[in-house]
């Protein structure tokens, strides 16, 4: 059984609930924009769980081509909660088991997809993983993750839930994630994995010099706050929302540069804005890809489509409500 997830909180806690489930899975870390090229490098699989992974705008039908490919004898399963592409079909028949709620995290509906085949003891700490990943991706009202909470003081939850969140951003390499959902998938909690506590913290000092860049450091395109050269990996999402908090602007954009590519993470605080719709056509048109939730998305573009990308964005964004 192999297993490709994203490697934040939620995937990594969903690729747990799957190990225990599945104890010799081998776990594979991947995301949107890589996941076609990981799945054309694999070349036979007896099993394939892919977890948290958003489907690209123009991508999806050669995912799941590639996902038949490796499943000819077996039926592969897809468990994800992101926004569907916008040309993605209401039905389709590729022998694929396709899960998808938008609603809740991927690690809560992957412990939904199994629970019953958990006994009773394991079914309880695997309701807790989904509930960490739960929390990590803010639908902790949702079921299981709202009855995990009756459960348990949510403070001792929480705490739990940041500890990882934070130490995934401070070690980003696949061998400590694997660590991660080993130790996760034999029970074991996060406060209590060898050195974890530690990398949390290291991750907290790096977000607070974070912010001050971001305080000192973003500008305004329109109602859209942006920075960029973050003087750490891994914080863009956080930039965004507080770039958008040190401005009061509608939408955060953090923005991240390598050789000719640019990576966006955006946010928005407007309820009425539907990031996912309109970041999906306007990357596709400027040449990229994008998408994500309708208050958080990715963007992926040349790096010379991002001052149009922003421009064209606060084009787009619905009037602000008048203020008295």
């Amino acid at each position: 059984m192999r297993v490709l997830t994203h490697g934040d909180c939620d995937g990594v806690c969903s690729a747990a609930v799957v190990k225990m489930v599945y104890p010799d899975a081998e776990v594979y870390f991947t995301n949107p924009s890589r996941l076609l090229r990981d799945l054309k490098k694999m070349e036979t699989a007896d099993g394939l769980i892919i977890c948290d992974i958003a489907l690209n705008e123009g991508e999806w039908s050669l995912v799941f081509e590639e996902v038949k490919r490796l499943s000819s004898g077996f039926e592969a399963l897809y468990v994800d909660h992101h926004p569907l592409p916008m040309d993605f079909p209401k039905r389709f028949e590729l022998g694929i088991r396709f899960y998808h709620r938008e609603e809740v995290s991927a690690s809560e509906l992957v412990y939904m997809v199994f629970r019953e085949r958990l006994d009773d003891s394991r079914r309880e700490w695997a309701a807790m993983v989904a509930t960490y990943g739960a929390v990590s991706d803010y639908t902790d009202d949702t079921p299981p993750a709202s009855e995990v909470l009756k459960m348990i003081d949510r403070r001792v939850l929480y705490l739990e839930s940041g500890l990882l969140t934070e130490a995934l951003i401070f070690r980003r390499d696949s061998g400590f994630r694997r660590t991660v959902v080993e130790k996760l998938a034999g029970g074991v909690k996060p406060s209590q994995i060898p050195e974890l506590p530690g990398y949390a913290m290291e991750a907290l000092k790096l977000e607070y010099e974070v912010y001050e860049y971001v305080r000192r450091y973003t500008r305004r395109v329109g109602d859209i706050a942006v920075v960029t050269g973050l003087p750490y990996k891994g914080f863009l999402g956080k930039a965004a929302v507080y770039s958008a908090h040190v401005s009061d602007a509608r939408v955060g954009c953090a923005v991240a540069l390598k050789d000719n590519r640019a990576d966006l993470s955006l946010r928005t605080r407007d309820p009425r804005i539907d990031l996912n719709r309109v970041v999906r056509s306007l990357a596709k048109a400027l040449g990229g890809r994008g998408g994500g939730h309708t208050n958080a998305c990715g963007v992926e573009l040349p790096v010379g489509k991002v001052e149009d990308f922003l421009h064209m964005l606060n084009s787009s964004l619905p009037r602000a409500p008048e203020t008295l």
